[in-house]
């Protein structure tokens, strides 16, 4: 399709050809890597890690940079008003500096919440490393009063809240781990209504075998992780950038011989040692939600580390979002 032919509203989604988009599509078993929505006037509002860090608006031709296509999803419903949508988006643009963004943070909470393979030596140390990458970003924002926000996170916010109704005609239906499409409430549509937190065992976008499913039914360590986080305190970087971007080119590029030389040569690590990498990444999300909301929800650690994690929605979930109709591709 044409650019010309892009309504404001339009979910955007990419295939990008960076080395972490290739990681994202392999661990999320996706074609896209980012999220972004048409704005209108040929400008797309999308969260960016490069450029101007934050949640901002930015030229289509800047915006398809280094991408091989971007697909466009629309409302099943043509004929409803996304006024309340694109509302949601100008509120987030208007403080965009307050937040920021980076794949990092993406690739991280899908080793938390997703079923994979950890007792691959390569992808357990891959998912060790990036948790604690992530771990220490998150505690550098908070730092600098900042908050993180995963890019397709920004697009399903827009959505969800459009409209606090019951009968919400904007929410998305997001697939999840159980294979059921179920609509999603963001954690501050959960605030403005009062609610306390979701049962630590019901949240849809949490594999029950990922290693936060496994921490819900087992919770004692979440809650020493959670009790002795502080918030903006960075811990100390266990892994090197290089180190990782290796490890992550053997996994995504590398024949099977590569990648078995390159899970020998890394030192060994532990399924203790993911765990706990695993629960301090929790408590970071957890603490990282409290600064940006200014109190915790009523609830149990695992409880309040699922309402963090709420607004956890992969390019994928949108691209498979029974909501949403496919309109074309633009390349």
């Amino acid at each position: 399709m044409r650019i010309e032919e892009l309504q404001a509203g339009d979910v955007l989604l990419y295939s990008s050809r960076t080395l972490i988009g290739k990681m994202i599509r392999k661990l999320d078993g996706t074609e896209v890597t980012h999220a972004g929505i048409a704005l209108g006037n040929e400008n797309v509002g999308e969260a960016l890690m490069v450029g101007k860090p934050g949640i901002h608006s930015n030229p289509i031709s800047t915006s398809f940079q280094g991408t091989d296509w971007v697909a466009v999803h629309r409302l099943l419903d043509r004929k409803l008003n996304r006024q309340p949508i694109m509302d949601v988006a100008d509120r987030y643009i208007a403080q965009g500096n307050r937040y920021a963004y980076a794949e990092i943070l993406l690739v991280a909470t899908i080793c938390l919440t997703r079923k994979l393979n950890l007792q691959d030596s390569l992808l357990g140390r891959i998912a060790w490393g990036t948790m604690n990458k992530a771990n220490q970003y998150i505690a550098t924002l908070t730092a600098h009063g900042k908050e993180p926000m995963i890019c397709s996170e920004f697009v399903f916010r827009c959505y969800d809240e459009a409209d606090d109704a019951d009968d919400d005609p904007y929410s998305l239906e997001i697939n999840s781990q159980s294979g059921t499409m179920t609509r999603r409430m963001s954690s501050r549509r959960m605030r403005r209504r009062g609610y306390s937190a979701p049962a630590a065992n019901s949240a849809p976008n949490v594999h029950p075998e990922s290693l936060l499913g496994k921490m819900v039914q087992q919770p004692q360590r979440l809650e020493r992780a959670t009790m002795a986080a502080a918030p903006g305190v960075a811990p100390a970087d266990q892994i090197s950038d290089a180190e990782l971007h290796s490890l992550i080119e053997a996994y995504v590029d590398g024949p099977r011989l590569v990648r078995g030389m390159a899970a020998t040569a890394a030192p060994e690590v532990s399924q203790q040692e993911i765990e706990e990498a695993a629960a301090n990444y929790a408590a970071s999300l957890l603490i990282s939600d409290q600064v940006r909301y200014g109190a915790p929800m009523s609830g149990s650690p695992a409880s309040r580390v699922v309402a963090a994690v709420a607004d956890f929605v992969t390019p994928g979930d949108l691209l498979k979002s029974s909501s949403l109709v496919s309109v074309g591709r633009v390349s």
